[in-house]
């Protein structure tokens, strides 16, 4: 994903968090710090715990748009957002 400017996900390794965050089969991890995210409907509702949707992020690093392409910018960028066009769901854990 070239709109964030680092990586938005870390795979836990043990000893970190203090055993809050688990290493999870099939999962991309746990957010970065200053990285938010969640998962929107195709209505652009949020997403409930294990509901698939797509993923939104957002943050510092997170770039402001398509230099000279507006129509691509505001497909990409919703209300701060990025969209990522992955199709995901968040664990209740």
């Amino acid at each position: 994903m070239s709109e964030f400017t680092m990586t938005i996900t870390i795979k836990p390794i043990p000893c970190m968090l203090v055993g809050c965050a688990q290493n999870k089969p099939g999962s991309p991890g746990i957010l970065v710090p200053g990285v938010q995210a969640h998962v929107v409907h195709h209505n652009g509702s949020l997403a409930g715990p294990n509901e698939q949707g797509e993923l939104l992020v957002r943050g510092d690093s997170a770039v402001l748009g398509y230099k000279g392409n507006d129509k691509a910018t505001r497909e990409m960028f919703v209300d701060g957002w990025v969209r990522t066009g992955d199709q995901m769901r968040i664990d209740e854990d």
